[in-house]
């Protein structure tokens, strides 16, 4: 079963609609209440991410169900603007963010980063998304690819301040206690996260 594509906007367009079509893909495929909520709270904090992803432009959303296996999809076409790269080199430059808050506002940081030009090429992803990311190890393929369990494993075996920082956001972390996985993919200007959850 799965929803129809949805368009969210950086303005909140459709947002309302892909959280309230997610959660009723639960009550359909016969859900609990609790496990619905749990859905529900996913899209939302995917949903969330919008703004930070694509900015003003605009995003595609899916919810899926295979047997007890959920999937929620976020992809969109980024354009780095003049403007957001300035803001976001204004950010870097003061080597932190205030606005940067839990293991969400990181990713989204991550994402937004990871398109910025660096001076080896036309994007900084190989620096590495959240510093645990890796390009997709195909010949003549400038994807890239992140996933929260990777991402985990790594904070868990790090010692740093850091990492028990992290330690700390992923504790905290509606996404990070209730998801399976977090996949992000990044090919040239297009992005896609996909958040899978199992009941």
């Amino acid at each position: 079963m799965k929803t129809d594509e949805m368009i969210i906007t950086g303005s909140g367009e459709g947002m309302d609609k892909a959280v309230s079509e997610t959660e009723q893909l639960g009550f359909t495929s016969g859900l609990n209440p609790k496990q619905c909520l749990h859905l529900r709270l996913l899209a939302e904090e995917l949903v969330g991410m919008m703004q930070s992803v694509a900015g003003k432009g605009e995003a595609r959303f899916t919810a899926e169900q295979r047997e007890n296996t959920y999937t929620l999809e976020l992809s969109a076409h980024v354009d780095m603007t003049k403007e957001m790269r300035k803001n976001l080199i204004d950010i870097s430059s003061k080597r932190e963010n205030a606005v940067i808050k839990g293991f969400m506002g990181r990713l989204k940081d991550s994402i937004a980063a990871a398109f910025l030009p660096s001076e080896n090429g036309p994007s900084g992803m190989t620096v590495g998304l959240m510093g645990l990311g890796s390009p997709s190890g195909y010949a003549n393929d400038d994807s890239y690819s992140w996933t929260m369990s990777q991402y985990v494993n790594g904070v868990k075996k790090s010692q740093s301040e850091e990492a028990k920082e992290a330690w700390d956001e992923l504790e905290k972390s509606i996404v990070a206690s209730i998801a399976n996985e977090v996949t992000v993919y990044i090919k040239d200007s297009q992005v896609r996260i996909i958040i899978t959850k199992v009941f």
